[in-house]
């Protein structure tokens, strides 16, 4: 992960992001440190979802049934 916040920002800001409200109105553990969930997040999230999920993150990569992958925010949305 590359980011210019320091650990201590990037810790807070994701320990936000774990539990998720439901339609249904009930909370839900986002995994999103799971390789095989953060290969989804085009899918899961919506744009300004996303663009709250990785602020302050320039690049995420992670390895996925033997292959790697990167993801970016950019100016026109997230890049992979």
């Amino acid at each position: 992960m590359k980011s210019e916040n320091d650990i201590d920002l990037l810790a807070a800001h994701f320990a936000q992001q774990l539990n998720v409200r439901l339609e249904d109105g009930r909370i839900a553990l986002f995994r999103f440190y799971d390789p095989r969930v953060l290969h989804r997040v085009k899918d899961i999230l919506a744009q300004p979802q996303r663009e709250e999920m990785l602020q302050g993150i320039t690049e995420w990569r992670y390895s996925l049934a033997v292959s790697d992958y990167s993801l970016r925010l950019n100016a026109t949305g997230l890049a992979s």
